[in-house]
C-alpha cells in the first residue's frame, strides 16, 4: 500500500459509503459510536451507526470486489472476563447497547467473510 486516503462522511449513508469506497483496493473501517453511557439513552443511534454502517461497508466491499476489509472491534464485546487472560475464544457478552452493536457488527463481518 503506497497511499492512504481518509474519507470523512456518514457511515449510515449507503450511497456515501459506496462513493468513498469506489476504486479502493482495501478499506479499514474505523467508524463507530463509542460512548458507552450514551448507548443506554439512544441505542437506536448505535444500531444505525455500528451495525447498519458496517453493513453498508461490507455490501459495498462485496459489490466492488475489494481485496480486504479490516473491521475494527473492541474488547467490550467480551464483557467481564470469564477467564484470564482473555483470548479470541472468550464468549461474547453484550453488557451494554454499545457492546451489543459491536458484537452485531463483528458477526456481520464474519458472515461476509465466510
Amino acid at each position: 500500500m503506497n497511499e492512504i486516503e481518509i474519507f470523512t462522511g456518514d457511515i449510515r449513508d449507503p450511497n456515501g459509503v459506496r462513493e468513498a469506497m469506489k476504486g479502493m483496493d482495501e478499506v479499514h473501517h474505523l467508524a463507530a459510536l463509542i460512548a458507552i453511557p450514551f448507548s443506554y439513552h439512544s441505542p437506536d443511534s448505535y444500531v444505525d451507526t455500528n451495525i447498519k454502517g458496517t453493513l453498508n461497508v461490507l455490501q459495498a466491499a462485496r459489490d466492488y470486489d475489494l481485496s480486504r476489509v479490516l473491521v475494527t472491534s473492541t474488547s467490550e464485546v467480551y464483557g467481564t472476563a470469564k477467564y484470564v487472560p482473555m483470548d479470541e475464544n472468550h464468549p461474547y457478552q453484550g453488557q451494554s447497547p454499545y457492546s451489543a452493536t459491536k458484537i452485531g457488527a463483528d458477526s456481520l463481518a464474519e458472515s461476509f467473510h465466510r
